[in-house]
């Protein structure tokens, strides 16, 4: 897209992220290198393989590349077109020619046109324009010819038959594709006819036509220069900041002219950006760089941030032109904890039911859809659903419930919270879990009157299904990639760029590599689950802690329990429950403390979960002790979800130097809350208190526990008001720029990354997003309507609102 081709934000384009096109040639060959080793050979790895060698010049390898990959497929078009490409590069024009010969007999039309063009490039570079001429007159049958090779087919024309012929050849190009570039190169070519006339008449129309008029100043500029006009010739090289100076560097009348024209030259090569954000209110979320009205991108990063007038100096023909119309950019936004799946349809094999209050509103409609994907799923084969809310149907279901859906399917269905689960009696049989079956430690079974498991399974005792060695199927990697595909496109829509991927192991991890070092959507921080803590050493061992796209080097690990399934360790206990104070951690203090430390000494982060104010202090007494044993500056663990606290709970954290990442969902789940009594309200979910003593907030929804959706996790951290309308806690209310800044600085320094993301500044990473309506102007029970417009990640647009040219 041209920069003249640019009025209103709605024409924003390209969402599509080339594979590799935000990493080195490098990098991209060892990614593909390890999908080999894993994949074995293929074609078109080995394909991508030699793209990637030929682009760093390493002609050699990337033949034999090209070369391995026709072993698989004789006839793949791209290895083909890849091997005489790079003949041709390493000049080896004879077997260049032998490749092509012996591809075009099979080869569709679209292929053969691209071999005439590599016969046509090599005839050039051998002298032989006539060669060239017959070549490319074959490359350009092709039903879409490249635009390139239009222009070269007429360069030819010119050289071979005279400027009469390319002139013609270009009319012709014209009339089967409308490029502009075609348009302004015919207009090249009737000046160098000596017909100015008609040439400054199409150039007329394209300074009425056209927003940005640089490229039609400097044609009109020729056709001055070929009727002899200086002066004006001159203007309008002056305006246009003199991209044609050649055709005047041998008219010596005025040097000064010359040499401010070669100044401007100079600095605008050193500005161009790949794309600008114009007349838009930049807010920056960095202390040095103030509000501005445009930002400029070049190479995936942020180049300048100021004034309009300023950042339009970084404009070429080729940049790209966003005219936000007044929208407020911020930085992208960063779900600091979040456990993100693959999204398929509900009905096929790898589909899980939506239980939530989106899909059911009672046990009665639960039931009928879980009963609809039992009818999909053969059976014996597990029928699994996520997301029930108690507090919405009224009650847990329990297993005669899910009997209903099905007797013959093992069904699994897991609360909002993620800690509670219920199981029909199919799949408590599998599990082997009784009347007589004592609840695990760290967890419990919940009973009928007459003693027997009712289903409900909490914390610990979920394990018992889960390891019952019925396994659901798995999708393959290309599956699987597809998947995240439609999960990060998602997350992109509603303005997310980076994620913190709070649990995962060794074959999630292996499966995030091939998928970011194909298609790149979010960025990803990789907290790896603390049973695979020795694999984590090995792998920043043998290959580093990985790049911006996906890091490692944070530890998840788990101590203590649920808020939203009232389950947490508590001091006092339920308010709703008399004498019950939730379901104690299994860990005790000893095995935390070396647990903590271990992580620590092996100068790795980590991020534990605990949320009862018994379980925090815990926590906090184990990394105490890791501190003082073994002090370390900078650290920056985490506690994740801190959601029942007090003032000396706080005064710990900020003393030992710890990151908090609360919840910020009471729309959801507010009524959650209330089973801890308004006492406590006050100290749920410290966002405001934490903020206020300067400790550390990164903004999080731990979907799938709430919503991914980062405006309307600002809006509760900013109202602390459920979506029925009741406000708990109001004392831990935000500002809309505390909560803007934890869900982007925050959730970048809460992974060491802020010195390359989580606020606009020259340098960064351009990551960004663009508001439909201004958060600070908006009702803040309004701020969850407010849409992501456009979402830019590494300097590439990844969503905007209307896909239009």
């Amino acid at each position: 897209m041209k920069a003249g081709s640019i009025a209103l934000l709605i024409l924003i384009v390209g969402s599509g992220i080339a594979a590799n096109g935000h990493e080195s040639p490098e990098h991209a060959i060892k990614a593909i290198d390890r999908k080999l080793a894993v994949e074995g050979g293929n074609s078109r790895l080995l394909v991508r393989r030699g793209d990637e060698l030929r682009a760093i010049g390493h002609f050699a390898q990337a033949i034999a590349s090209y070369r391995d990959a026709l072993q698989f497929d004789p006839h793949s078009p791209n290895a083909n077109l890849g091997l005489s490409r790079t003949l041709l590069a390493a000049g080896d024009f004879a077997e260049c020619r032998a490749v092509v010969d012996s591809a075009l007999p099979y080869s569709d039309d679209i292929t053969a046109a691209s071999l005439h063009a590599v016969l046509a490039e090599a005839a050039s570079m051998q002298g032989d324009n006539v060669a060239a001429l017959a070549a490319w007159e074959q490359a350009i049958r092709s039903p879409s010819p490249e635009v390139d090779w239009l222009l070269a087919h007429a360069e030819t024309a010119g050289r071979v038959e005279g400027p009469k012929a390319k002139r013609l050849a270009l009319e012709a190009a014209r009339r089967r594709n409308p490029s502009v570039v075609l348009h302004r190169e015919a207009i090249a070519t009737l000046i160098e006819c000596g017909d100015t006339s008609a040439a400054r008449s199409m150039i007329q129309a394209g300074l009425q036509q056209s927003h940005w008029k640089r490229s039609w100043l400097l044609l009109r500029a020729s056709a001055y220069e070929r009727d002899g006009d200086l002066e004006h010739a001159r203007r309008d090289l002056a305006v246009a900041n003199a991209e044609a100076l050649d055709r005047l560097a041998n008219r010596p009348e005025n040097p000064a002219l010359l040499r401010q024209l070669e100044e401007v030259r100079m600095r605008q090569a050193a500005l161009a950006a790949d794309l600008v954000i114009v007349n838009a209110r930049v807010i920056t979320m960095d202390e040095e760089t103030p509000p501005a009205e445009a930002i400029a991108i070049k190479d995936g990063r942020i180049t300048a941030v100021g004034a309009d007038e300023a950042i339009r100096e970084h404009l070429v023909d080729e940049t790209e032109v966003l005219d936000a119309q007044g929208r407020v950019v911020l930085p992208g936004f960063i779900d600091a904890h979040i456990h993100p799946s693959p999204t398929f349809d509900e009905l096929s094999p790898y589909g899980v039911v939506a239980c939530g209050p989106e899909a059911v509103s009672s046990i009665d409609e639960l039931i009928e859809r879980l009963r609809r994907k039992a009818e999909h799923t053969p059976s014996g084969e597990w029928v699994r659903g996520r997301g029930y809310q108690d507090t919405k149907l009224g009650r847990h279901p329990t297993r005669l419930d899910l009997d209903q859906a099905s007797t013959a399917h093992p069904i699994y269905i897991v609360h909002s919270s993620g800690h509670v689960a219920v199981a029909n009696s199919y799949a408590l049989s599998i599990a082997g879990i009784t009347r007589e079956a004592a609840d695990p430690p760290g967890g419990a079974f919940d009973r009928d009157s007459n003693g027997e498991p009712n289903g409900v399974l909490r914390e610990s005792a979920k394990g018992r299904i889960t390891d019952s060695g019925l396994e659901p199927p798995e999708p393959s990697l290309s599956e699987w990639i597809e998947g995240m595909r439609r999960t990060f496109a998602r997350y992109n829509r509603v303005g997310i760029t980076s994620i913190h991927d709070a649990g995962i192991n060794p074959d999630k991890l292996r499966r995030y590599q091939a998928f970011q070092s194909e298609e790149p959507q979010v960025r990803v921080y990789a907290m790896l689950r603390r049973r695979y803590f020795d694999d984590l050493q090995e792998t920043i061992v043998r290959s580093g802690r990985g790049d911006a796209w996906l890091r490692i080097g944070a530890v998840k690990d788990f101590h203590g329990n649920s808020l939203s399934g009232r389950t947490c360790w508590l001091y006092g206990p339920y308010a709703d429950r008399p004498g019950y104070h939730g379901i104690p951690p299994a860990t005790s203090q000893e095995k935390l403390n070396a647990r903590i430390l271990a992580i620590h000494e092996a100068g790795l982060q980590a991020c534990i979960h605990a949320n009862g104010d018994r379980e925090i202090d815990m926590l906090l007494d184990a990394f105490e002790a890791a501190l003082q044993q073994s002090p370390r500056d900078d650290h920056r663990h985490r506690l994740e979800h801190a959601s029942v606290v007090n003032q000396s709970t706080l005064e710990r954290v900020k003393r030992l130097g710890i990151v908090l990442a609360p919840h910020s969902y009471i729309w959801e789940h507010g009524d959650k809350m209330e089973a801890f009594g308004e006492s406590r309200w006050p100290w749920m979910h410290p966002n405001g208190s934490a903020i206020r003593m300067g400790i550390p907030v990164a903004g999080t929804s731990d979907s799938p526990v709430s919503e991914a959706r980062p405006m309307l996790r600002i809006q509760s951290m900013v109202t602390r008001t459920s979506a029925e309308g009741k406000c708990y806690g109001p004392e831990q209310a935000v500002t809309i720029d505390e909560a803007i800044r934890a869900w982007t600085w925050g959730g970048a320094f809460a992974s060491f990354q802020e010195e390359e993301k989580g606020s606009l500044k020259v340098g960064k990473i351009a990551d960004l997003v663009v508001l439909s309506r201004d958060p600070w102007a908006t009702p803040p029970n309004e701020l969850k309507d407010i849409e992501v417009d456009c979402t830019v990640v590494g300097g590439r647009i990844v969503h905007d609102v209307t896909r239009l040219e």
